[in-house]
């Protein structure tokens, strides 16, 4: 229902008192040496069977894991949440994960900035076939039966990936590739 981003653990007078209860130092201002004020990455706001629940996660490079210090302040972190009820998860972010969020970004950015409509995107993909594809060829394609301009046409191939009518390995990192391996294409919303 909603995603609340650095949210604040406040009071900071509760996270000092969890610190000094585990026996940890508490974050501090650098430049002042005063307290600083904790944050958690995302607070969610969830509604499952009519009722609302809170989450609370904390994302973390997996490198980071292994610091123990990074580890002191999650520990503070989760015990703040604990302490009122709230599910506290950390999401571990591998490499991996990296590129694929860099996929979504990169092939759900036209659909973002509303460059085509469902019906033009219907069209395009009836163009698009099963199996490895070079990117040139994909956007001659498009050029010669879509008229659009050549630099456009990765364009309409990340609009067909984004709204999910072309279907590609997410382990490849689609923003170098300059072959694709279409596994499945969706046609006028049925699945090929």
């Amino acid at each position: 229902m909603d995603i609340r981003e650095q949210f604040p653990l406040l009071p900071l007078d509760q996270t000092l008192r969890i610190a000094s209860c585990l026996d940890l130092k508490h974050p501090l201002v650098v430049s002042t040496k005063h307290p600083n004020v904790m944050t958690t990455d995302f607070l969610l706001t969830c509604q499952r069977d009519g009722q609302l629940s809170y989450e609370a996660v904390c994302v973390k490079p997996a490198e980071e894991l292994t610091n123990q210090r990074t580890a002191e302040k999650i520990d503070i972190e989760r015990v703040f949440w604990e302490l009122l009820g709230v599910r506290f998860r950390i999401f571990v972010l591998t490499k991996r994960l990296k590129m694929q969020a860099a996929n979504i970004k990169w092939a759900t950015w036209p659909l973002r900035h509303g460059h085509y409509d469902n019906e033009f995107l219907d069209r395009a993909v009836q163009l698009v076939e099963l199996g490895p594809q070079l990117r040139t060829n994909l956007c001659s394609r498009f050029v010669d039966h879509l008229d659009v301009q050549l630099d456009d046409a990765i364009n309409v191939m990340r609009a067909l990936i984004g709204s999910k009518r072309v279907h590609l390995d997410s382990r490849q990192d689609w923003q170098e590739a300059d072959a694709f391996e279409i596994l499945a294409t969706q046609t006028l919303g049925v699945g090929t």
